[in-house]
């Protein structure tokens, strides 16, 4: 012990203890652990530590149960509401679920229940999804978190709704697209018309640093944006801090009326890969592109160094398709199930083939190397590198 805290002072980060019990069935903090926590606060304070968070894990092997962890600063203890353990063995531990003796019954989500149980849907019931992109895609990936019992959404869109998004924008009225109502606010009053869900909306672009702390809230970060640069921040941002990111497209093809392919895609990026950049899924002359002011984006795509702008063709049963795809993979993250998706996938809802391209993270990728390193984030006073 004094060992890891001379270690922790001497990098200038916090120690983290981790461990289980012999039975590996335990999900609460024993008594020899709250012993031993009484007795370290102290010991942190007489070294010169802030703090330190000692985290419990039960389960054996692969098979995790849940997790708990308190955070302990200055002599005080602080419960840890929500442990998500990254990686492709993505777990989701919530200590308000794991705590409880039982799980009550909900008549309405009588048929989810009866595939993930009570637990599952208090886990769903305590989670909290971004959506990014609210148009045909994010709006029925929208409705689907709400109609599953989803907590909390936070949506996401600086645009606002037009005729053209009639076809496919859940919740859109005629009247609210002719007044030309903002996305998220068609959107929100959609859902609080079908479910009780706790809705928080942010009518700017996602890129917009002030944002992150909010995003960062997110158990879980659906994608249904066709900006390549926001499509990259995002992947960042779940590579930095191991939020999921479930990356939903749809990729339509038409000539001359003829109807060629409606492709759904999908891409899962979890911590360590693989990411978009991985997948060859980011434009990265568009990500700069997107990036320019509008004059010279204009003279960038007049001298072909940049395509023009294209407006793509869309209709709804590509787009729900795409949504449940993604949607479909987010419930299995929060209610700590495992994907047997690969991280890559498309579906061409008119002609029903299939395409599955397995992708390996690549050497010399961002999200094989330290690169990207959060820089500082305060936690309970305790500085966390």
């Amino acid at each position: 012990m004094s060992k890891t805290a001379a270690r922790a002072d001497n990098t200038g980060r916090i120690p983290v203890f981790i461990h289980n019990h012999p039975s590996g069935t335990l999900k609460t903090f024993s008594y020899a652990d709250d012993w031993a926590h009484e007795a370290w606060a102290p010991f942190f304070e007489e070294v010169g530590q802030n703090g330190f968070i000692s985290v419990l894990v039960a389960g054996d092997g692969d098979n995790i149960e849940a997790a708990i962890a308190d955070v302990w600063s200055e002599g005080e203890q602080y419960e840890v509401d929500t442990v998500t353990i990254a990686g492709e063995q993505f777990h989701r531990s919530v200590r308000a679920v794991v705590d409880s003796d039982s799980h009550p019954s909900n008549p309405q989500m009588d048929r989810q229940e009866r595939m993930w149980s009570e637990y599952g849907q208090a886990l769903l019931e305590n989670s909290r999804v971004a959506i990014v992109g609210l148009g045909g895609t994010g709006s029925a990936a929208a409705v689907q978190c709400a109609r599953a019992g989803v907590g909390e959404l936070l949506l996401v869109d600086y645009d606002d709704a037009e005729e053209s998004n009639l076809n496919r924008l859940y919740g859109l009225t005629p009247s609210q697209a002719e007044n030309g109502a903002s996305k998220t606010d068609v959107v929100a009053r959609h859902l609080q018309s079908i479910s009780g869900v706790d809705i928080e909306t942010i009518d700017t672009e996602i890129t917009d640093y002030r944002i992150l702390p909010t995003l960062l809230d997110a158990d879980v970060i659906l994608g249904c944006t066709d900006s390549e640069q926001s499509r990259a921040y995002l992947n960042k941002q779940a590579l930095l801090y191991g939020i999921p990111y479930v990356d939903v497209g749809c990729g339509p093809e038409a000539n001359e009326g003829e109807v060629l392919s409606l492709w759904a895609e999908v891409r899962r990026v979890l911590s360590g890969g693989p990411c978009l950049f991985c997948m060859d899924a980011v434009d990265s002359q568009a990500v700069g592109g997107e990036g320019l002011p509008d004059e010279a984006r204009e003279d960038a795509q007049r001298d072909e160094y940049l395509p023009d702008d294209v407006i793509e063709p869309s209709l709804v049963t590509m787009t729900t398709t795409a949504a449940s795809m993604g949607v479909t993979q987010a419930f299995a993250l929060l209610v700590s199930q495992p994907i047997y998706w690969d991280p890559q996938h498309a579906i061409d809802v008119w002609s029903g083939l299939n395409h599955i391209e397995v992708k390996e993270p690549q050497t010399g990728c961002v999200c094989q190397s330290d690169q990207w390193v959060p820089h500082q984030a305060s936690l309970v006073d305790c500085n966390l590198y």
